[in-house]
């Protein structure tokens, strides 16, 4: 009897948050027609995430991420870009890969884009993204256009805040695409557009379509990870 083979696993790293997890954010299950399986970073807070930059924090990821290769994930993922800082830590170790952050895709869009456009990246937070982070992941000499969501104050509250388990998905709809929509008005040379959080997947639809440009997310770069952990035996039939 054929032994079917097993599915690869994607573990994913997830901080310590109430926030309801809607269908298309990377922390719901159902966003998958692959396997996920999930452990939290205990006492880890969106916030300190997106803003530390500690021992303790590094550790804590580190940690995490080792659990999940231990419990069978074939390759490792997590809810908060900005633990792109850690990338390479996090990679050296464990044996299995890991992609922290959406961002990870910027060097391969550069390439696929005409020299003259920018990139666009839509973020949490402007203020929390620093040259090292980038440059450290590929991403130097790359020509940027970045949007923060810092000055809208419901998504604050409820993904860097985290003060609301259920949202108003329409009122964080609105200014995520008030966010992309400025973006896309400040930088005629914009040729694609990342979102680097997460939690903006749910929206990319609405960001694409408001922007009529190539959208990049954790979505996209998951599903391209899966695509290279289970390949087809193309047979001739003949």
């Amino acid at each position: 009897m054929k032994t079917e083979k097993k599915k690869p696993i994607i573990g994913v790293i997830k901080p310590d948050t109430k926030f309801q997890r809607i269908l298309g954010d990377i922390g719901n299950p159902n966003t998958w027609n692959l396997p996920v399986i999930y452990k939290v970073m205990d006492g880890i807070s969106p916030e300190r995430a997106v803003y530390n930059d500690d021992l303790e924090l590094l550790s804590n990821a580190i940690n995490t991420a080792r659990i999940l290769e231990r419990q069978g994930a074939d390759a490792i993922t997590t809810t908060c870009g900005f633990l792109i800082k850690y990338q390479k830590q996090i990679s050296n170790s464990v044996e299995i890969p890991v992609f922290t952050s959406s961002l990870l895709q910027i060097p391969m869009i550069y390439h696929l884009l005409n020299r003259n456009k920018k990139i666009g990246i839509l973020t949490a937070s402007f203020k929390a993204i620093n040259k090292k982070q980038l440059a450290d992941n590929g991403i130097d000499n790359i020509s940027l256009a970045i949007k923060g969501m810092d000055d809208y104050d419901y998504f604050q509250m409820v993904f860097i805040k985290d003060k609301q388990e259920i949202f108003n998905r329409e009122r964080i709809k609105t200014e995520v695409v008030e966010a992309a929509i400025d973006l896309r008005n400040s930088c005629n040379e914009l040729g694609a557009v990342v979102l680097e959080c997460t939690n903006m997947s749910p929206y990319a639809y609405d960001i694409q379509k408001c922007t009529n440009l190539p959208v990049f997310d954790m979505y996209s770069l998951m599903q391209w990870i899966y695509a290279g952990l289970v390949k087809e035996e193309f047979r001739d039939t003949e």
